[in-house]
């Protein structure tokens, strides 16, 4: 078989030059149009993201269609904790986070949209009939105080070290712990925890402390530093603009009330 295949290749050099040609074609074409995809992350945070079971939904998931749709790319999402979302973005594998607030550490690693699309109010939260527990921010030292990993909330919370704080993967995890008397308070956002605390059937079972943050905090899309597709930042922010203007975003945020 050896002898055949060189003999061939004597006696044809236009086919065997054609083959390598093919060869080398598709070596390389073919990771250039697997690169053409966009990949983002989402974790469960409802009503924004909707990741339990699939087909996924959510203000996020509509909009990252909506984003794919006029950008002319599949966007493949992928579901991950939190925490883990970050990661995957900081590292570069995979392209667009959303439902992000902005920070010094994230900013080293994400290139966010000038718009925000959306924006959550903080609140704390406790057992019905607790509210007076907490009507200052200082209070917050006397309990802990349930919070969601890598969150950012507001200063001086963030960075307190005076803050006991139990870490968890998702807010409905708090919600569970809050009923079942295993933590004080909890720190969540609006329209978030309004609407997982519908969707659990806690409703009758919590309420906001006295203290009011009144902080609002805006929130955006953002694609890794070390994605080959950071040059698409301008065009979804352009297209963020396009559906504020037009009233779609409203829509699709009024959906999932």
């Amino acid at each position: 078989m050896t002898l055949l295949r060189t003999r061939m290749s004597r006696n044809n050099p236009i086919k065997t030059s054609f083959i390598r040609s093919l060869i080398t074609l598709a070596i390389f074409s073919f990771p250039a149009l697997a690169s053409e995809h966009l990949s983002a992350v989402a974790s469960e945070w409802p009503p924004y993201a909707l990741t339990k079971t699939k087909p996924y939904s959510g203000i996020d998931m509509d909009l990252t269609h909506i984003i794919g749709q006029r950008l002319g790319q599949k966007i493949e999402l992928k579901r991950c904790s939190f925490k883990r979302c970050l990661a995957e973005t900081e590292v570069g594998s995979v392209d667009i986070i959303s439902g992000i607030a902005r920070n010094k550490e994230r900013e080293q690693y994400l290139t966010y949209t000038d718009t925000p699309y959306s924006h959550v109010e903080v609140a704390f939260l406790v057992r019905k009939g607790e509210a007076s527990l907490v009507q200052n921010y200082e209070d917050l030292y006397k309990f802990k105080v349930g919070t969601v990993v890598k969150s950012e909330y507001f200063e001086p919370f963030n960075s307190d070290p005076k803050i006991n704080r139990y870490q968890v993967s998702e807010e409905a995890i708090l919600l569970h712990m809050l009923a079942n008397k295993r933590i004080d308070v909890i720190i969540g956002t609006n329209p978030n925890i309004d609407y997982q605390t519908l969707k659990l059937g806690y409703s009758d079972k919590f309420e906001t402390v006295e203290y009011n943050t009144g902080v609002s905090v805006p929130i955006y899309y953002a694609i890794s530093k070390k994605s080959p597709h950071t040059s698409k930042i301008g065009q979804i922010d352009q297209i963020i603009k396009e559906l504020i203007a037009d009233g779609q975003m409203e829509r699709i945020h009024s959906k999932y009330k």
